[in-house]
């Protein structure tokens, strides 16, 4: 299949990147997934509150593997 090339201005690019941006914002009023994730990783600079990061660090407890990890470090004194 040969390739096929369209030509888009400067403007045209910026146009269509602006209204990626300005979707996305406006779907984040409603579905706060970006924020969320931030709050979970302990990485939200607005937020004093660290329950979901604390809630989420919990839950590797469950994973085998974290677990162990978990484990094997407290084991070192690796704090």
């Amino acid at each position: 299949m040969a390739e096929r090339k369209v030509d888009v201005s400067r403007e045209q690019l910026v146009d269509f990147i602006e209204g990626v941006f300005n979707h996305i914002n406006t779907q984040q009023l409603r579905n706060r997934t970006i924020a969320e994730s931030f709050d979970i990783c302990g990485l939200n600079p607005y937020s004093d509150d660290l329950t979901a990061f604390h809630r989420h660090l919990d839950s590797l407890k469950e994973n085998k593997c974290y677990a162990a990890m978990i484990e094997k470090r407290t084991a070192l004194d690796l704090k």
